[in-house]
């Protein structure tokens, strides 16, 4: 056995190999001559090494949970269908996920072995760990292993997870957390306020003249007051230094933890010793400003975590089926019972019952597998589905969930390589500035040890109170998330806040043509060919109505007065085109080489081909128009960024797009879907940071490979996961003035971590003298983050006013605002 990847020192000492508990050698049990505390330990290690992953030891020292065996039929429950089906999350084809809260992960080891399940279970398909939320997301084939096993493994090797319907939702846990909070806060204040209180005679100075029974009266009482402030309210900073340091790591709570400790000992030895009254109202202050700390940080991450409701501006809608009439709605405005339109590509919005049309449904949002599952009448359909064929009717089962949607957009499977930004280092700074602080305290102690020990204690203690590294880390996620929410108020939506910054790095921009730079408003369309009967219209008409591509939209539009008719097939061929089959004719609408089987690439003009009963009838010829304000915008951007076009188009409008960008290599027709996810691959590999530009339809593979891809949206029912973000197309026209308010928001944070590095510089420099009282010092601590949060606030505001006069320059701009800030809040 390998035991390299054991800490040598558990080797040498009777502790616990797997969790670092203390247990004698009497009562040890060994296995390879690793001594373990239980028989839950040692079989988790034993587990651990047959499965090859006892790499799990080397990331943090005792990362183990003491083990507590589970009955065999704890879990029995789990193997009831009517159980699973109120707690699973999806469920098709074999197929489950869901999504299981662990209080107990709580290091890097932790998200090492649950992201490698799968080598202890080959049905396990992933696992993906959030830290923060202390949640594992786990993937798996049901032939292969049942929900109860899943948990059954999980609990086996420490990780017990809270089981909880579908109905009691994560919201209660955040609602626990913030009256917990508020209680500590009320506890310390009252605590502070009381012992300030009984201190009145030591701060106007008539403790000498007042009886020494009632001082020391006073002194008993504000013992008994200060403790429900060190064990409960000082409890989540001791408990999270201990856990630093069980693990041979440092956090910020270490030095505070020390200063509480240090602080609360001497006083309750000064006063008990009647040799001082002791720094019980320092104490007990610096407590309660520190929790006002806390509720002003929470505040601020609650205002910009998005992640809790997207409805204030999330863009997508669907399409309400309402009185025999249907109109498109926010999602969020649907409920359980309504029913709703699903049109080829679409996503399903919430959980619902197949009502009408045959269902192929793309379930790769959710599973990262392109499998296409077909479901019948009646069936069930799971939300984050993606209909694949003819329209159909859906009847929801539940509310939606606007989560469900965000995190579908930030799936492990659209997630990208980014950019170490200045918000990862100010994310990092936190350990290098508390070992620095740590340093500071003890060069402070050695100093004050020599020179004046009374001043000792309240200098030191200062130094550990006053500096934090909290105003560094709400730098960037507040001024990132600040504008965010603005620009969402004005239909320019990003995944999340990092795109922001993400956009400051752009250097080169790759433009999609058809739905991009064009628009479908005002084109004209001219039929050129033999002539088409009323049958052949309808047959066009009912196959293009099933397809979001902007080309079958606008033809959609051109047979505006045609009705339609059930089809019997229908498959669409990206960027090709469609092929349906209605009342047993076989209809084909797309492109020369798809519809006719060849292609000349002599025309000058955009066509779509129509094929009816194996007979080639003739194509439509479109005029495309350009989106208002593309001359303008492609003037602006090429005196910075290297700019491309990709057109799956031929080649009809070069000369007017030669005449738009300045550089004519740049410019390829003929792209299909491959060669357009090349060539953006081909300039990253060349160094370059590059955005793509298009429509969500056959660049989705382009859109995803890009450092950021971004989609141009007609309607904001569109729904494009492979994007970093959506734009209104009328906002495509101020891509430069986006581009540019990135990059002041990155000078914000630039500052703003500046300003935070300079005041604790000077707050330190104070405390290492004893200029102020750990009281003073708590108070400093909240400020600089209520200082830093003001400076972002202001700088995001005024860069805003200018971004802001380059989009509303004429009144219905600005009406369409008011519209949109009027339905966010």
């Amino acid at each position: 056995m390998d035991t390299s990847t054991v800490p040598q020192k558990k080797l040498n000492a009777c502790i616990c190999t797997h969790c670092g508990d203390s247990c004698s050698t009497e009562s040890a049990i060994y296995y390879n001559d690793l001594p373990f505390c239980c028989s839950g330990c040692q079989a988790v290690y034993e587990l651990l090494q047959n499965n090859e992953l006892c790499q799990y030891y080397s990331f943090e020292n005792s990362p183990g949970i003491k083990i507590q065996i589970p009955s065999d039929d704890k879990y029995a429950y789990l193997d009831s269908e009517e159980v699973i089906q109120q707690i699973v999350q999806f469920r098709e084809g074999g197929y489950m996920r869901h999504t299981f809260y662990i209080p107990s992960i709580h290091c890097s080891s932790c998200v090492w072995l649950l992201e490698n399940l799968h080598k202890l279970n080959p049905g396990i398909i992933s696992s993906r760990v959030n830290f923060l939320k202390k949640e594992v997301n786990i993937s798996w084939q049901e032939k292969q292993i049942s929900f109860r096993s899943v948990v059954e493994l999980l609990a086996k090797i420490g990780y017990t997870p809270n089981i909880e319907f579908r109905k009691n939702t994560s919201p209660k846990k955040s609602e626990q957390s913030h009256r917990e909070l508020y209680t500590k806060l009320a506890v310390a204040g009252f605590c502070a306020g009381n012992i300030m209180l009984l201190s009145f005679p030591e701060y106007l100075g008539i403790d000498k003249i007042v009886d020494k029974e009632f001082i020391k009266l006073f002194g008993y009482i504000n013992i008994l007051l200060s403790l429900p402030v060190f064990f409960y309210c000082c409890s989540d900073y001791f408990r999270s230094a201990w856990y630093a340091l069980k693990t041979y790591s440092i956090n910020i709570d270490v030095p505070i933890s020390s200063g509480f400790i240090s602080i609360f000992t001497k006083s309750i030895y000064d006063i008990l010793t009647h040799s001082g009254s002791g720094y019980l109202d320092s104490f007990s202050g610096l407590v309660f400003f520190l929790f006002i700390g806390k509720w002003y940080q929470r505040k601020t991450y609650d205002a910009i975590s998005f992640s809790r409701d997207y409805s204030s501006y999330f863009p997508v809608a669907a399409l309400k089926i309402e009185d025999n009439s249907e109109r498109y709605v926010p999602i969020q405005h649907l409920k359980k019972g309504d029913e709703i339109r699903v049109h080829h590509n679409e996503v399903i919005p919430a959980d619902g019952i197949l009502l009408e049309g045959n269902a192929s449904i793309d379930y790769s949002f959710v599973t990262g597998e392109s499998k296409i599952i077909q479901k019948q009448k009646n069936d069930t359909l799971y939300a984050g589905g993606r209909q694949m064929g003819t329209n159909i009717r859906v009847k929801l089962l539940s509310n939606v969930s606007q989560s469900r949607f965000l995190q579908l957009w930030n799936q492990d499977i659209f997630s990208k390589q980014q950019y170490v930004g200045l918000s990862k280092v100010a994310d990092s700074f936190a350990k290098p500035f508390t070992i620095t602080v740590l340093l500071v305290a003890i060069i402070t102690t050695i100093y004050w040890w020599f020179t004046d020990i009374d001043m000792l204690l309240k200098a030191v203690v200062s130094v550990l109170v006053v500096a934090c590294p909290c105003a560094l880390a709400l730098s960037a996620p507040f001024t990132l998330g600040n504008a965010l929410a603005r620009l969402g108020n004005v239909g320019i939506f990003l995944k999340n806040a990092n795109v922001v910054e993400l956009l400051a790095y752009v250097d080169t921009i790759v433009f999609d043509k058809t739905g991009t730079l064009t628009t479908r408003d005002h084109s004209t369309v001219e039929y050129k060919g033999i002539p088409l009967s009323n049958d052949d219209l309808v047959y066009i008409k009912s196959t293009v109505v099933h397809s979001a591509h902007p080309l079958s939209m606008l033809l959609c539009e051109h047979l505006n007065t045609v009705n339609t008719i059930p089809i019997q097939q229908y498959e669409e061929v990206t960027s090709k085109g469609i092929e349906a089959k209605i009342n047993d004719v076989c209809v084909k609408i797309g492109s020369q080489e798809f519809v006719c089987d060849t292609s000349d690439n002599t025309t000058n003009e955009t066509c779509i081909y129509i094929s009816i009963g194996e007979n080639v009838k003739g194509y439509f010829s479109l005029t495309n128009l350009y989106r208002k304000g593309m001359d303008k915008l492609i003037k602006e951007l090429s005196k910075k960024y290297s700019l491309h076009v990709l057109s799956g188009d031929n080649e009809s409008e070069r000369k007017y797009l030669e005449s738009l960008f300045p550089e004519k290599d740049n410019i390829h027709f003929f792209q299909t879907p491959e060669s357009k996810y090349t060539y953006v691959k081909k300039l990253m590999e060349q160094g370059n940071n590059v955005m793509m530009i298009g429509d969500g339809l056959n660049d989705a593979a382009a859109l995803k490979q890009a450092n950021i891809g971004l989609t141009v949206v007609d309607d904001i029912h569109s729904f494009t996961p492979a994007c970093d973000g959506m734009l209104k197309a009328n906002r495509l026209q101020y891509l430069h003035a986006l581009l540019q308010f990135a990059q002041n928001s990155k000078k914000i944070i630039s500052f703003s971590i500046g300003f935070s590095i300079v005041y604790n510089i000077v707050g330190i420099s104070f405390a290492v003298q004893g200029a102020f009282s750990p009281l003073v010092a708590a108070i400093m601590m909240p400020t600089s983050s209520v200082l830093v949060v003001s400076l972002c606030t202001l700088g995001v505001w005024w860069y805003w006013q200018k971004f802001r006069k380059s989009i509303f320059n004429n009144i219905s701009d600005l009406d369409e605002n008011l519209s949109l800030l009027s339905n966010s809040i």
